[in-house]
């Protein structure tokens, strides 16, 4: 797993960093002047991660994007209710129920590849035996690949010059999307990112034009890449990037960010 700082603009998380640390210090000053209690305040900070899984399930489309935000909402419960003292969530109960919600995710993955409709499928004669399977998984893919990655980092390479769309998912880990050797059908394609707690870049050419369309709850959807050049009489291909990072981070680049050092 890449560390999440590749992912995360710095502004975005200046941004949230200072309204968190200007909600704890208000929590804190009224405990002081006897007003309010701000051990009691703190019990409730699960419900963050309750509000981060209601967000991620109110733009959730797809199977998995449904089940990990509802994954989310149950992991924060569960943490509020051990606040509370209704739960004790130790260790030897805590690791099998992340073992558990992992499983969940990997079934969700399988039954929604599993109703794909028939003319989306991978031919049968694709897999046959597993030397086709690995160049299917790190090789060239078409417009249409998805890529998932829960506790991984995963990256993936689109070449096809008849790209149209995919949808790319982070999870506790990270997701390298290259477009750069692609080129789209038509005048605009789609890409759907969606991230909570892990990071996703996605690179595309300089000849693109990106239309961002993505939100951040407690994390950062940027758009970093150059504005292409316009010639008269000949606009440029257009991608249009949704989707939404919670606790985490989506940027759109012209290249890669993994050796760039903030100042």
């Amino acid at each position: 797993m890449r560390p999440w700082r590749n992912y995360r603009d710095p502004r975005t998380k200046s941004a949230w960093g200072g309204g968190i640390i200007l909600v704890i210090g208000v929590v804190l000053l009224l405990d002081r002047l006897g007003i309010v209690a701000a051990e009691e305040i703190f019990k409730f900070w699960p419900m963050v991660v309750v509000a981060a899984g209601l967000a991620w399930l109110s733009i959730a489309t797809s199977l998995v994007g449904r089940v990990i935000g509802g994954l989310t909402v149950t992991g924060g419960l569960l943490l509020q209710a051990d606040n509370l003292g209704y739960l004790r969530l130790r260790g030897e109960v805590f690791w099998p129920l992340v073992l558990i919600g992992v499983g969940i995710l990997m079934l969700a993955k399988a039954l929604q590849e599993h109703t794909r409709p028939a003319g989306e499928a991978p031919a049968a004669d694709k897999f046959r035996d597993w030397e086709g399977r690995v160049r299917e998984f790190v090789g060239k893919l078409s417009s249409d690949a998805d890529a998932t990655a829960v506790f991984s980092h995963v990256e993936r390479r689109i070449t096809a010059q008849d790209f149209e769309s995919c949808k790319v998912e982070s999870v506790f880990g990270g997701v390298e999307l290259d477009l750069r050797e692609a080129g789209i059908k038509g005048d605009e394609a789609h890409v759907e990112a969606n991230a909570v707690f892990g990071g996703i870049e996605i690179r595309v050419p300089e000849s693109w034009q990106v239309i961002p369309r993505g939100a951040g709850v407690f994390g950062g959807f940027t758009d970093e890449t150059r504005p292409p050049d316009i010639s008269p009489g000949a606009p440029p291909k257009r991608l249009v990037v949704k989707g939404a990072a919670v606790f985490g981070g989506v940027i759109i680049t012209n290249g890669s960010r993994r050796w760039r050092r903030y100042r």
